[in-house]
């Protein structure tokens, strides 16, 4: 193992092995759900791994514990298994431990050796580094972890406190301030215009590939949904009525309410498709049925979240809005009142 930096030295050291042998083992297997995939995850043996691999978003997350310090590997174990046990979503809980990677054992082994009275001024301190937000996450479950198990003066009654402590100020909405987050009027008619041929040649004369791009833009546009809930619509969560004395068919979409940092938040999202687009997801399911596909299939066809932001605004977007608008756009950005 390699040596320790000079500021990690004993007696840092020493704090950090000391409260984390007062932790209990890890249990022989930490389980998670996997929300993109539908499946149960399990990790077995946690105690003894050097690495764990996170199923999340249609790819693999890897936390790998290759660090300096067992103790501080320890406790950034425990801080994992804490956050899966507050119910947030795997991938929020593994870039907790990805970012708590980051914090020296000096920085955790000041706040466990002045305790509960001097947690304020130990935070302005690791607060003045200015590191990314989710180290400041980390280490504060990292003290709701010691508080827990009543560890060094420590208890659950300072939860309070630890969640006072604050966090590096986030602009959530800077995009809408500055007009970013909106389509240009052009940019607007060009998209329905799209949608309108897609809808009227949505036929035979279609490919595959062409079909689904209409759909994806227009679960962006109509409804505003994010590459990571178009990626996961499977082809249950489209319903289609086809109405004998109308011109259009009736199609519903259930989308994922995914943004939540808790996992069971995931809430269904019913939408309506507007009436005159709905030839474009009544082809896609007149075309599953014949192909015999499985209703568990993903619409799209897309193997993680990463592929869907490729494809909506690399691919499709590109192809009906000018370049500099897209450089500085998301898929969130085509989003216009239902």
């Amino acid at each position: 193992m390699p040596l320790l930096r000079e500021q990690d030295q004993l007696p840092s050291e020493a704090i950090l092995r000391d409260f984390a042998s007062q932790l209990p083992p890890l249990p022989p297997a930490i389980r998670y759900y996997d929300d993109y995939e539908g499946k149960l995850r399990t990790i077995r043996y946690p105690q003894n791994l050097e690495r764990f691999d996170i199923h999340a978003d249609g790819r693999i997350l890897p936390i790998s514990f290759d660090l300096r310090s067992d103790a501080l590997v320890a406790l950034l174990k425990h801080v994992f298994l804490h956050l899966l046990g507050a119910d947030l979503a795997a991938r929020t809980a593994a870039n907790y431990v990805l970012a708590g990677k980051r914090l020296s054992v000096s920085d955790v082994a000041k706040f466990f050796e002045t305790g509960p009275a001097n947690v304020q001024s130990c935070w302005a301190v690791l607060t003045a580094k200015q590191l990314q937000r989710d180290v400041y996450l980390c280490m504060k479950t990292l003290l709701r972890v010691i508080s827990r198990y009543r560890i060094g003066g420590w208890a659950e009654s300072y939860n309070d406190v630890i969640s006072a402590l604050p966090l590096p100020y986030m602009d959530k909405y800077a995009s809408v301030r500055s007009g970013d987050a909106f389509l240009s009027v052009n940019g607007e008619a060009a998209v329905v215009r799209y949608l309108n041929d897609a809808a009227l040649k949505s036929g035979e004369s279609m490919g595959d590939d062409e079909l689904r791009e209409a759909a994806m833009l227009l679960c962006c546009y109509q409804f505003g949904m994010r590459p990571i809930q178009i990626s996961m619509l499977t082809l249950r969560d489209m319903r289609v009525r086809h109405e004998p004395q109308e011109a259009f068919s009736t199609v519903h979409l259930t989308f994922r309410m995914v943004k939540q940092r808790n996992s069971t938040a995931t809430k269904p999202l019913p939408r309506r498709v507007k009436q005159e687009w709905t030839p474009i997801f009544a082809e896609i399911d007149r075309r599953s049925r014949e192909s015999g596909q499985d209703s568990a299939e993903k619409i799209f066809g897309m193997k993680s979240t990463l592929e869907a932001s490729q494809r909506i605004i690399g691919d499709i977007l590109r192809n009906f809005i000018a370049p500099p608008p897209i450089a500085r756009r998301s898929a969130i950005t085509v989003r216009t009142p239902v």
